[in-house]
């Protein structure tokens, strides 16, 4: 017959306790390094789509500037008019001070508070899009000699605009907030600088 020794079993009674507490915090230790990483990954993909729709917003301002040069809404000497763009109505501003050689100088700023369609299975039915534009548009003529223009960003050689030809250069900002926001902490801005 065999004997067990009592008294070695009295010995590995906090092992069992030990190992499942060392096996817990190795699992627990895992599982917050994953809900890291993946809030980090959220984080990221939220600025990413905010910086999107600031780029959205200020190429929407170029599209609308081209759109209204075509149709010579900023022909030098014209007045102030109103033009319609992503849906709203909004009077353009050329009482600023003439700056960077140019003859004229208009500001439009548009805000994007309206609801639109979403298109897409499974999207919601209204998206709002809480997006501003700011648009400054410069108009450049001379009859005659030609006229550099000095608005375009750094980095860009000054570009010459030829005698008789209306040049435009539009600057355009987007922002990932509505116009009245923009103080926001979280407020994206991108712009986007044409020349035609």
């Amino acid at each position: 017959m065999m004997k067990f020794n009592k008294k070695g079993r009295e010995n590995n009674k906090g092992f069992a306790l030990l190992l499942s507490v060392l096996v817990s915090v190795i699992v627990l230790t895992i599982g917050l390094t994953i809900l890291n990483s993946a809030l980090k990954q959220v984080s990221l993909s939220e600025i990413a789509l905010e910086s999107e729709r600031s780029f959205h917003a200020a190429y929407a301002g170029v599209e609308c500037a081209q759109f209204w040069n075509v149709a010579d809404t900023w022909d030098v000497g014209t007045a102030t008019k109103s033009i319609r763009c992503m849906e709203q109505n909004v009077t353009t501003n050329n009482s600023l001070p003439l700056t960077y050689n140019a003859d004229e100088v208009w500001t439009i700023q548009f805000d994007w508070t309206n609801s639109a369609s979403y298109p897409g299975s499974g999207a919601p039915d209204a998206y709002t899009y809480d997006m501003c534009t700011d648009m400054t548009i410069y108009k450049y003529f001379d009859a005659s000699s030609p006229t550099t223009m000095s608005v375009l960003p750094a980095g860009f050689t000054n570009r010459v605009c030829a005698i008789g030809v209306e040049c435009t250069v539009v600057e355009s900002r987007g922002y990932n907030r509505p116009c009245g926001s923009l103080t926001d902490i979280r407020t994206v801005e991108r712009e986007v600088t044409v020349r035609f």
